[in-house]
This record gives C-alpha cells, sequence and structure tokens, in this order.
C-alpha cells in the first residue's frame, strides 16, 4: 500500500471513529464519563506483632475508609518492611523505607519506637505521619504544647488521663507501699533510662511515699507471670503489646488475680472489662479510631499537623470490675460502689448454688413455713377424727375409794356402817347407739377430708408462687441487663458527642445532654440492682430459706425450656381454629372442675352440714342406747362387832345397766335446731356454687391472658427488633451529623423501652402459662413425661373428637 492509501484509509477510521462519537453522545446526550477517585496510599508502620495493634489498626481503617470513600480509594500497606518486630533499632528503618517509597501518601505509626523515631528529627518527614494514640503526652509526645503538635508532618492523638493521677488514684484505693509496673519487655530499657520518665517515677515516690518495680511482660502469659512475684501488693498494668492473643491476656488475667494482687489497668474501661480491678479512663477505642481518620481528612484538605487538635478530652470514672474484687477478696467501701461503675455484672456468690425452676418448687414444697404450719393443722385434724371414733370404743375405769364415817353413826348402825373402808373396782361402758357421737365421727372424717384438700390447695398455691417469683427474679435480673446495656449505649453516645465536640461539629449542650442521660441511666441500673435483690428475697421466703439474702445461680428458662414445652408449643400447635380454642376452652374447665381440691373442699363440707342435718332430723325419733358393768370390791373395814356375824370380812358389789333414753320435751331445741341445720346446708351449697365459678373464672382469666401475653410475645419482639435498627441507623447519622441529639436520645430511649417490653412479655407469658396449671391445678414441670403425654393425648381427644365412620351400602344388581 502507497503512503497516500494508507493516510486515505487511516482519515476514513478516524472519521468513522468520530462519526460514531457523535452518533453515539446524540442519542445518548445524559450519558457522562466519570473520573475514578483519586487513590490514597497509607502505609502501616508498627513496632511489632500485636493483636492489640491490630485491632487498633483495623478499627482506624474501618474508619478512614467509610469517611474518604467518596472522594478517595484508600489503600493500606502492610508490608513487612514496615514492620521493627520489637527491635528499637528496626523502627527507623521501617519508617524511612515508608518515608522514601514515592507511592505512599502517608504514613501511620503504630507504637512507642516508631513515634519516638518521628519525632526524634533524624529523618525527615517528607509525608504526613498519623501518631498512635497516646495516653499521657508528658511522658511519650512532649512535643505536644498546648493541644497541638509542634512538629510539622507529625500529628498526634493524646488524652488529658495522666500517668501521675492514674497512680495517685490507685494508692488511694489500696494504699500500697511499692508498686510493680507491668511494661512490655521491649520498652522497658526505654522507661527505666528515659531521664523524663525516670524523673517523674520518682516524683510520683516521693509524693505518695512509695517505691516501685518493673514486671516485662514478654510474649506469652506463662513467661510474664513467672516475672511476676507472688506477693506482690500493686501491679499498674501498660497494654501488653506483645502478646499474640486475647487468651494470652486473659490467662495472665486469670493467674496475677489468681494471686489476690489488686490491679489497675492504665487502658481503664476495656481493660477492667478484660477482668483487671481498676481504671480509669472509658473505652474510646471506637471514637479514637473515628478521630484519627478526621485527622487523615484534614490532612488531605490542606491542614497541617500544626494545626490541627491533638488534645482528646477524656471524663475520668473509676471503673470496678466486682467479680474481680470478688474473687480475690479486696473490701469495696460503700462511697466508691456508689460513686464508680462498676463491670462484671453480679458478683459471684462463694456458695452459690445452681437453681432450677423445678428445684425451686420443690424446695418451697419442702420448707415454706405456710405450707408446713398447714400440715400440722391437717395433722390435729386427723387426731381429732380418732378422737372421735374413741367414744364409740369401750371406755373402762379403774376405781380406789376409801371411806370414813363418823364413830357415832358406825357403832348406832350395828355394823352395818363401817368406820373405814377400803375398795377397788373398774368400771365398764359401751355406747350401743348414740346418734350424736355417731355424726360427730362421721362428720369428723368429712373434716380431715378437707383439711387435706385444703393442704393440696395451699401446695399448689405454693407452686404457683413459688415459680412465679423464680420467673420474677429471672425477670428482674433481665431487666437490669438491659438497664446496664443502655447504659454503654449512653455512654458510648456521650463519647460520640465529645467526638463532635473536639472537632467543632457540634457544641457542648450534646455533651451535657450525653452526661445527665448517664446519670439518670446509672440510677436506673441502681433501681434495676434493687429490685433484683426485693425480687430475690420474695423467692427466698417462698421456698423457706431462713437466710433471706441467699443468692442463687439461677438458670434462665424462655419459650423453648422442657419445662413448658407441652403447654406454651404442643397444645399450641394443636389450636388452629376458633373451634378448637373453644374446647380447649372447655377441655380445661372441666378439667378443672374435675381435679379442684378447693371444690372437693366445697363438697366435704355439704356433706358434713348434711350429716348435721339429719342427726338433727332422727333426734326426735332416735334413743340414745348404752350399757354399763361397774364392779367393786372392799377389801378392808373397821366395825364395832356389837352384833352377831359383823366381822371384818370383804365384800363383791357389782352392777350392771342397760339405758335407752330419748328427750321428749326441750321448749323447741330441736325444731329450732332443724331449721338453723337446714339454713347451714343451703349456705354450704351456695359456697360450693360459688367455689365453681372461682374456678370457672380462674381458668377463663387465664386463657384470656394467655391468648394475649402469646400475641404480644410477637408484637414486642418486632418493636424490639425494629427498634434496634432504628437506634443502629440514627446512631450513624449523628455521627456524620445527620440528624439531631434529640433524634438520637429518642431512638436509643425506644430501642431500650422495646427490649424491656420483649423481656416483660416472654416472662409475663410463663407466668401466665403457671396461672393457667394452677387454674387446673397440673403442673407441667412437675409430671412426668407419661403424665404429660397422657394429658396431651387427653386433650386431643377432646378438641379432636373421632368422627363416625360412615359406611357406603351397595346395593345388589
Amino acid at each position: 500500500m502507497s503512503l497516500k492509501n494508507w493516510f486515505h484509509a487511516l482519515l476514513r477510521l478516524v472519521c468513522l471513529g468520530l462519526l460514531s462519537s457523535t452518533v453515539s453522545y446524540a442519542q445518548s446526550p445524559d450519558v457522562t464519563v466519570e473520573e475514578a477517585p483519586p487513590t490514597l496510599t497509607i502505609a502501616i508502620v508498627r513496632d511489632g506483632p500485636s493483636y492489640i495493634l491490630d485491632a487498633m489498626i483495623e478499627a482506624v481503617k474501618k474508619e478512614t475508609t467509610a469517611l474518604l470513600k467518596s472522594k478517595h480509594t484508600v489503600v493500606f500497606r502492610e508490608d513487612a518492611d514496615f514492620n521493627a518486630n520489637w527491635f528499637p533499632g528496626g523502627a527507623r528503618l521501617a519508617l524511612k523505607r515508608a518515608l522514601d517509597d514515592p507511592s505512599i501518601d502517608m504514613v501511620i505509626l503504630q507504637g512507642y519506637f516508631s513515634l519516638e523515631e518521628a519525632a526524634s528529627g533524624a529523618l525527615t518527614l517528607n509525608k504526613p505521619c498519623i501518631g498512635a494514640y497516646v495516653q499521657d503526652p508528658k511522658i511519650v509526645a512532649p512535643f505536644i504544647k498546648n493541644g497541638r503538635s509542634q512538629i510539622e508532618n507529625l500529628s498526634v492523638i493524646v488524652s488529658d488521663i495522666s500517668l501521675q493521677d492514674d497512680v495517685k488514684k490507685f494508692h488511694d484505693l489500696v494504699g500500697f507501699d511499692k508498686v510493680l509496673y507491668a511494661v512490655t519487655d521491649a520498652y522497658l530499657n526505654d522507661v527505666k533510662e528515659d531521664g523524663q520518665i525516670a524523673a517523674l517515677l520518682n516524683k510520683m515516690d516521693t509524693d505518695l511515699g512509695i517505691t516501685h518495680g518493673f514486671i516485662p511482660l514478654s510474649a506469652t502469659a506463662a513467661d510474664s507471670l513467672r516475672a511476676t512475684p507472688d506477693r506482690a501488693e500493686a501491679v499498674f498494668f501498660f497494654p501488653p503489646l506483645r502478646f499474640p492473643s486475647e487468651d494470652q491476656l486473659e490467662d495472665y488475667i486469670t493467674g496475677i488475680n489468681a494471686r489476690a494482687i489488686p490491679t489497675f489497668a492504665m487502658t481503664g474501661e476495656s481493660g477492667v472489662a478484660e477482668g483487671f480491678l481498676f481504671g480509669t479512663m472509658p473505652d474510646l477505642r471506637t471514637q479514637l479510631a473515628r478521630r484519627a481518620a478526621l485527622n487523615i481528612k484534614e490532612l488531605l484538605e490542606g491542614r497541617t499537623s500544626t494545626q490541627i487538635d491533638a488534645l482528646f478530652r477524656v471524663e475520668k470514672k473509676l471503673y470496678v470490675n466486682i467479680v474481680t474484687a470478688s474473687g480475690i477478696n479486696f473490701d469495696l467501701p460503700t462511697d466508691m460502689l456508689f460513686d464508680a461503675v462498676l463491670i462484671g455484672g453480679e458478683a459471684p456468690q462463694i456458695n452459690a448454688v445452681p437453681l432450677t425452676l423445678v428445684q425451686a418448687v420443690e424446695l418451697a414444697i419442702k420448707a415454706n413455713y405456710e405450707l408446713r404450719a398447714r400440715r400440722e393443722d391437717t395433722e390435729a385434724v386427723y387426731e381429732a377424727q380418732r378422737q372421735a371414733l374413741s367414744q364409740m370404743l369401750p371406755q373402762v375405769n379403774a376405781v380406789y375409794q376409801y371411806t370414813r364415817n363418823n364413830d357415832a353413826a358406825a357403832r348406832d348402825s350395828l355394823g352395818t356402817i363401817p368406820r373405814q373402808s377400803n375398795s377397788v373396782g373398774i368400771g365398764v361402758s359401751q355406747m350401743v347407739y348414740d346418734d350424736d357421737i355417731v355424726t360427730g365421727y362421721r362428720i369428723s372424717e368429712q373434716e380431715s377430708y378437707v383439711a387435706q384438700y385444703q393442704e393440696q390447695s395451699l401446695e399448689s398455691d405454693v407452686i404457683q408462687v413459688s415459680s412465679v417469683a423464680y420467673l420474677r427474679y429471672l425477670t428482674a435480673k433481665s431487666i437490669l441487663a438491659i438497664a446496664k446495656e443502655n447504659l454503654d449505649v449512653t455512654r458510648t453516645n456521650l463519647g460520640l458527642a465529645r467526638v463532635r465536640l473536639d472537632v467543632g461539629t457540634s457544641g457542648p449542650e450534646e455533651v451535657y445532654r450525653f452526661e445527665a442521660a448517664e446519670a439518670s441511666d446509672r440510677a436506673t441500673v441502681a433501681l434495676a440492682e434493687s429490685q433484683v435483690q426485693t425480687a430475690l428475697t420474695s423467692l427466698n421466703r417462698v421456698m423457706g430459706q431462713d437466710d433471706l439474702a441467699t443468692t442463687w445461680d439461677a438458670e434462665q428458662i424462655g419459650l423453648s425450656s422442657d419445662a413448658f414445652d407441652t403447654t406454651s408449643r404442643r397444645v399450641v400447635e394443636l389450636l388452629t381454629s376458633e373451634a378448637r380454642s373453644q374446647r380447649f376452652r372447655l377441655f380445661s374447665m372441666q378439667y378443672a372442675m374435675s381435679h379442684a381440691p378447693e371444690l372437693e373442699v366445697a363438697d366435704r363440707r355439704v356433706t358434713a352440714q348434711e350429716l348435721s342435718l339429719g342427726a338433727a332430723k332422727r333426734s326426735f325419733l332416735v334413743p340414745d342406747v348404752g350399757v354399763n358393768f361397774n364392779y367393786l370390791n372392799t377389801f378392808q373395814q373397821d366395825t364395832y362387832e356389837s352384833l352377831p356375824g359383823s366381822a371384818n370380812t370383804p365384800k363383791d358389789e357389782w352392777q350392771f345397766v342397760f339405758q335407752a333414753s330419748i328427750p321428749i320435751f326441750e321448749g323447741g331445741n330441736r325444731v329450732f335446731n332443724v331449721l338453723r341445720q337446714k339454713a347451714l346446708v343451703r349456705g354450704r351449697e351456695y359456697d360450693r356454687s360459688l367455689t365453681r365459678q372461682i374456678i370457672e373464672e380462674r381458668v377463663l382469666v387465664s386463657l384470656y391472658s394467655l391468648s394475649s401475653s402469646y400475641s404480644d410475645i410477637r408484637f414486642s419482639r418486632i418493636a424490639a427488633d425494629r427498634a434496634q435498627k432504628n437506634l443502629d441507623i440514627v446512631t450513624e447519622k449523628y455521627r456524620v451529623g445527620r440528624v439531631s441529639i434529640v433524634d438520637l436520645l429518642d431512638a436509643q430511649n425506644q430501642a431500650f423501652v422495646q427490649k424491656q417490653n420483649e423481656v416483660l412479655s416472654t416472662y409475663g407469658f410463663l407466668e401466665d402459662l403457671v396461672d393457667y396449671m394452677r387454674a387446673i391445678n397440673w403442673f407441667e414441670f412437675l409430671s412426668t413425661p407419661e403424665q404429660q403425654d397422657m394429658w396431651l393425648n387427653s386433650v386431643k381427644s377432646f378438641i379432636e373428637p373421632s368422627r363416625p365412620r360412615t359406611t357406603t351400602t351397595v346395593a345388589p344388581q
């Protein structure tokens, strides 16, 4: 092809391309070409491998990516060359490599070594360096003046909590003579040799009248524990940056607490939550990561490191792990408990015994004082019945008789009257028939049944009350947990408000609002704790415990608990229509009537009153019949023997009496008694009708309550879920300044209320279920699996009656 032809061909291609582009733009006039956001490359320079530093970096990466995603594509470089591997001399080389790499725009410094190298002036900071969070700038970041960095291209976040204040607080709490500082071993030489740090530690010793030492924290909990004296007075704990995992931290905390050593975590709330005894800094890790992301954003917008506020204001609080305090037998003063933030839930009790619902009920049945008193009353009534029986059995009396007569009378009687005599004898009587005694025995028999059924009724009441007391104890504990969770949310939001205040996106009024909310939430937690103790006291009283302050490790139960499986799930599965529900209601009433001890009590009282009425009617016709036999032997007597035959000889006397008697006229007493007994019978019958109504009402009310509370569970769960999702969304919007504090407070309050409602509806349903069981006098959790199946089968057979089988007759062909 000639050059001319080649040129013309190229020109045609260009024209066709332009034409196609023109057509394309003409057809799609709204199409625009979006440029990809510029890439921001940030190097991570580390002192060494550490799960703690890794977590901090991940938080900063997450917040930075979210904040800059609309304007930058953020890439984090974590090259092995940027890691000093806990070698002090390696930090300078790692930082130099990051500074010399032309593809890197910024550097994040994680660790004391890398920050010290950046501040030393040995390297030229040719790109912005963002320092790790520092708790005490006087020690680690002396280049911070008036709340800002004095070094170009080096910014750092510092708090106003100081080591000096923390150690003084620790000393006030424990009163030690020597404190040991637990420091990552790689930093230990610098801490000892740094003149400024050593001077500060010596000054604290002088001010507090103490001495100090060091514990090197190596890469394992075992080695760190070996370096920790067994009888240390107090340990001030810096972050164990070389621990490779949280398990190592947990092992160290377990080991040091086993030695009953008071500890203070410089990390504050997070360290106390992990198991250390004291701390004063709130857990602001998320807020600090956001603050680092905001600093990066401000650097990108043109502000310099010396123009960015480095100070992060922190409100100091005393955090106390009450589980640790209990475990090391550290006595917490009352004023400390009132002012401090308590972490760890309920302090474990050394003698706490696991307790299930069934165990609580069985304890109540055995030891409840009201029930024990009723059992004694039943025993007394039974003995009264045997007393009534004894009157129908032979009555035998032994007799001794001494007689002394006047001498003159004895002399004048010519020996017929002894001057004195001694006699012994026996008397036997037997009731042949006495209607009052027989009827009294039959009435006492009914009263014995009444006492037994009253005891059964009270036992059922105790089962119900103890079950409800157990459930209310669990309810109170759940409400306490929710109140503490809400308090944690408030503290997190308070941290957000402080971040917004520091960066200038909100005023101090938002901080004040959340501080007021925190105080209110702490009061709510205190009230919830009081309600837990009140519920525990009631439970102990019902269970008959002599010590009403006895604590229990109560087992949590819910709708899926085996204790309520039959009634809460298997029966509900059968109630698929209104007709079935009505038949179940009818079954429940019939079952309750046939198993209610209260109805038996009413029936027996009617029977006893009818016996009294029958005896009153028979009193006109039936006589009282009895026999008596008396024998008397006079074995010694003195007489005047003036007459022949008056010698002192023994004498026997006996007497047999058969007697039948019936009253003829008593002034109308028997007529009036019959009328009175008839009135009493009618009254007992009305009592029985009232009892049937009460039982029926109890069944119906329990079923209505069950229906309502069962529906409430579903709706309260939906409300709690939606309220929590709404809180998450509003919290995120508040974080970026898109909603007001009022919206956040309202969302948080709604989430708190709905969580409470969810707990109350769940345990309320279980309480209603216990009430239903009491109404029909059958308790699932006290029944064997066989008894549960029998009851369920009786329910099925009642609400699913067998239909008559239809037959088809075929006519003969």
